[in-house]
C-alpha cells in the first residue's frame, strides 16, 4: 500500500540542513545510519524496519547528496572571497577587515521512498561564511623603492619585469569561538570555531595609467595573483525540541518531538589563480573584474542525532501510553569539490586613506558576496 509523508518533514530536515549552512559542507562518502523505532507502539507503526531503511538511503541518494555538493561549492566560494577587495596595483600597504560568504541558490525537490510514500518540496540550497582581517604590501614600497604610475604619465621611470615593485604580497586570517543561546535566529545553543588563514603573492603585468583628467578615469593596471587558503571550522548546535507530523494513508497520524544535535567538522585548502584589472572613476569610486581558476582540497565530517517520543493518534492506538520513540542517527564524510572557475566583479567608495567595499563572486550556480573596509597608504 502507498503511504504518504507530508511536507512537514520539511522542518526537520531544514532544521538539520541550516545547521550546516554556517560552514562549507562535502560531497559524501561511504555513511552510516540509523533510522529506528523502539517502545510499546512500534508495532502499530505500519512502517517496517527494512522501510525505515530504505528511508533513509532514498533521502541520501535524492536529497543529501546533492545539499551537501550544494554546501561545498559554497564553502569554496567563500574561500575566494579573499581580503584584497578594491585592489588591483599596490603602491604602499593596506590592511583592514571583510567578511565574506558563498551562497547556493534554493531549490525545492521531491523525494520519493520506495515503499512508503514521498517527502515534497524539500529545501535545497547552500551557504558559508568567511570573516577575515587582512595586511598587504608592496614589495618594493616596503624595501624604499615605490613607484606612483600616475606620477609617471610618459613611463620613463617604470620599474622592469624583475622589480620587486611589481610584487604585492597579501596575508590574512582568524581565530574565534563563538557561542550563541538562544540569539541573532539561533534556535538551541551553538558553538562555533573557525581557523582561517591565507596568503597571496600578486603580480602587476600592467600598470595603471590615466585615461582622462587624472583622476576622472584611470585604468588601474592588471595583475595576476596566486594564492593559498587554509580553513578549519567546526560547530556543535543543539536544538530545542520540535515537533514533526508525519501522515500515512492508513489514517495514522505520527507526531515525533525532540532535539537535534549536529557536530561538524571540515578542514579545506583552496589554491586560487587569477587575473584581475580594474577602473577608477571620478576619484571616489574603484571598479574591479576578475577571472579565475581555484584548485581545492580537504576533508569534512558530519555527526547528526534526533531521538525524542513519537506520538500514534489513530482509533487502533489512542489507548497507547505515549513511550515510544523515533531515533535517527547519521554519520557521514567526505571532501570538497577538486576544481572551480570564477569571476568577480567590484565595486569600492575611494576616499584619501579610507576605503570601503562590496565584491560579488560568480562560480557556475553559486554565488559569493564580501564586504571590507581598509586603510591604504
Amino acid at each position: 500500500m502507498q503511504r504518504h509523508t507530508t511536507s512537514a518533514w520539511n522542518g526537520l530536515l531544514w532544521a538539520c540542513a541550516g545547521l550546516v549552512l554556517g560552514a562549507a559542507a562535502l560531497v559524501p562518502m561511504p555513511a552510516y545510519a540509523q533510522i529506528s523505532c523502539t517502545g510499546t507502539a512500534c508495532s502499530a507503526i505500519p512502517i517496517t524496519a527494512a522501510e525505515f531503511n530504505q528511508m533513509y538511503y532514498d533521502l541520501q541518494d535524492q536529497y543529501t547528496e546533492d545539499l551537501f555538493k550544494d554546501m561545498a561549492e559554497a564553502g569554496v566560494v567563500s574561500n575566494l572571497m579573499g581580503p584584497a577587495i578594491g585592489t588591483v596595483n599596490l603602491t604602499g600597504i593596506t590592511f583592514g577587515a571583510s567578511l565574506g560568504a558563498g551562497y547556493k541558490t534554493e531549490e525545492k525537490v521531491d523525494v520519493n521512498i520506495t515503499g512508503v510514500g514521498s517527502f515534497d518540496d524539500l529545501p535545497r540550497a547552500g551557504a558559508a561564511v568567511g570573516p577575515r582581517i587582512f595586511l598587504g604590501v608592496n614589495l618594493g614600497w616596503l624595501l624604499g623603492s615605490s613607484y606612483d604610475p600616475y606620477s609617471d604619465p610618459d613611463g620613463s621611470a617604470r620599474p622592469p619585469w624583475y622589480s620587486l615593485t611589481r610584487v604585492d604580497v597579501y596575508v590574512s586570517g582568524l581565530r574565534h569561538t563563538e557561542r550563541i543561546h538562544d540569539e541573532y535566529g539561533v534556535d538551541g545553543r551553538l558553538r562555533f570555531t573557525v581557523r582561517t588563514q591565507a596568503a597571496e603573492v600578486r603580480y602587476h603585468l600592467l600598470e595603471g595609467r590615466d585615461i582622462f583628467g587624472g583622476p576622472l578615469l584611470r585604468f588601474r593596471g592588471v595583475s595576476l595573483g596566486v594564492g593559498y587558503i587554509s580553513n578549519y571550522q567546526k560547530i556543535t548546535y543543539t536544538t530545542a525540541s520540535n515537533s514533526v507530523d508525519i501522515n500515512l494513508d492508513e489514517g495514522v497520524k505520527l507526531e515525533w518531538d525532540a532535539p537535534n544535535l549536529l557536530i561538524l567538522e571540515y578542514d579545506t585548502k583552496t589554491y586560487p589563480i587569477e587575473l584581475r584589472t580594474g577602473v577608477q572613476l571620478l576619484y571616489f569610486l574603484n571598479l574591479t573584474a576578475g577571472l579565475g581558476y581555484a584548485f581545492s582540497t580537504g576533508d569534512v565530517s558530519m555527526f547528526l542525532f534526533r531521538y525524542g517520543p513519537v506520538i500514534v493518534n489513530n482509533s487502533v492506538s489512542q489507548a497507547i501510553s505515549p513511550d515510544t520513540y523515533f531515533g535517527m542517527t547519521l554519520e557521514e564524510s567526505g571532501s570538497v569539490p577538486a576544481r572551480i572557475y570564477y569571476g568577480r566583479v567590484g565595486v569600492e567608495i575611494n576616499v584619501p586613506v579610507l576605503k570601503i567595499g562590496v565584491e560579488a563572486v560568480i562560480a557556475q550556480k553559486s554565488y559569493g558576496a564580501t564586504a571590507a573596509v581598509r586603510f591604504e597608504f
